[in-house]
């Protein structure tokens, strides 16, 4: 019988993040390895490689390439990994067949998918705020180990989708969705204060702004920041 996928959510101070727990090795190998399925594409030199095509044995020039916002990675029995990184041509004669794969682990900018035989073959370490949110967040194979200031948790670890479903981030304290309300509550005048509501909220450093964006999480959910000044951004959705 079919195993049912899984979601739950990695939960930061801007953005939930899915983490899916695929129920089935076949899909979860096709998402790696087919094209058109989130990670890989084929293209041509009959369009200057710019827009993906169907599968063409006849025409020489066809290369798959790996999405630019996506990454994966296939771990053998033996521990062997094959990575497919971020707009890199794939060779997929070099990966291991569905039958010798132990676990598979997709990320992208809609969030993250892994399959393995069993959940010990899955290690996820995080960092935390101050605030007790998940800061960082890290997919690795069981020969993972934990880098300087990294938790390891569990999949169980993270918030279940009913919970997800059923709870609304201004409910989560040090969530900027909590933040915004708990100030505008205590403004008389929100509107009149609006460029102090701003303040508090994104006053982060021009840092902190690269990290987040370099880690995807504003990508995640499209958004965008908006300069008021001195390190003063205003998150604006596209």
């Amino acid at each position: 019988m079919k195993k049912r996928s899984i979601t739950r959510y990695i939960v930061t101070d801007i953005v939930s993040i899915p983490v899916t727990k695929v129920g089935s090795k076949t899909e979860a190998y096709r998402i790696v390895t087919g094209a058109g399925w989130g990670v890989v594409e084929w293209y041509s030199a009959n369009n200057d490689y710019k827009m993906p095509v169907n599968r063409d044995k006849t025409d020489k020039t066809q290369v798959m390439i790996c999405d630019e916002d996506t990454s994966a990675s296939l771990y053998t029995k033996a521990g062997r990994e094959f990575y497919i990184a971020p707009g890199d041509e794939v060779n997929l004669k070099n990966a291991p067949r569905q039958a010798d794969t132990a676990a598979m682990l997709i990320s992208g900018s809609y969030g993250y998918n892994f399959w393995a035989i069993d959940d010990s073959h899955i290690k996820i370490f995080v960092t935390y705020t101050e605030k007790g949110l998940i800061d960082e967040c890290r997919l690795d194979s069981w020969l993972g180990k934990p880098c300087e200031g990294e938790t390891e948790i569990t999949f169980s670890d993270l918030q279940s989708e009913a919970d997800h479903d059923n709870t609304d981030r201004a409910d989560i304290p040090g969530t900027f969705e909590f933040e915004r309300r708990n100030k505008e509550q205590a403004t008389e005048n929100p509107a009149a204060d609006r460029k102090e509501v701003q303040t508090m909220l994104h006053n982060f450093t021009d840092e902190r702004l690269a990290e987040l964006w370099e880690a995807e999480q504003l990508k995640r959910i499209q958004i965008l920041p908006i300069a008021l000044g001195d390190n003063v951004y205003e998150i604006i959705r596209t």
